[in-house]
């Protein structure tokens, strides 16, 4: 995963309720408007709808939706890309090629075809990767962006 300043402190927000470890949407909303987000029940379902990495479980007893710290960084991942203006279908097929790359690299030793596809995936995430900095470069000339450091955005690109 794309790890951004804003990524990175939703995860810490997260993280500091490590007694907790599934959220309601009130309380996953909380901790991303501590980041600097003004969202809402609306845009969070919304997100929840259209990406299927994020899936809140159901809490049996009460029906509601229970986020995971992972689910909020993933809110936090869209967010970030939306404003920088990355599509809808880009920041879809950057959640795609994330979870298919995972899962590949968790298979094990990859043989034929299997290796050649991580491969191509990977590619694909380098070139997307290359645009998602130059909006960040673009934006933080443009003064729409206050982040210290973005460099982990391509690091994590092996």
């Amino acid at each position: 995963m794309i790890k951004t300043d804003i990524v990175q402190e939703a995860e810490k927000i997260a993280s500091d309720f490590a007694s907790t470890s599934d959220f309601t949407i009130s309380e996953a909303i909380k901790r991303l408007k501590s980041t600097g987000y003004h969202i809402s029940e609306r845009i969070v379902r919304y997100i929840e709808s259209k990406y299927k990495y994020i899936l809140p479980k159901r809490d049996e007893s009460s029906g509601y939706r229970l986020y995971t710290k992972d689910d909020i960084t993933n809110i936090a991942t869209y967010l970030y890309f939306r404003a920088l203006n990355l599509s809808r279908k880009k920041i879809s097929r950057f959640f795609e090629l994330e979870h298919t790359i995972k899962i590949l690299k968790d298979c094990g030793e990859l043989r034929g075809n299997q290796a050649t596809r991580l491969g191509l995936l990977k590619e694909e995430r380098k070139i997307l990767a290359l645009e998602i900095k130059q909006r960040i470069k673009f934006s933080k000339e443009m003064g729409k962006i206050h982040l210290d450091s973005l460099d982990d955005i391509i690091k994590n690109q092996s």
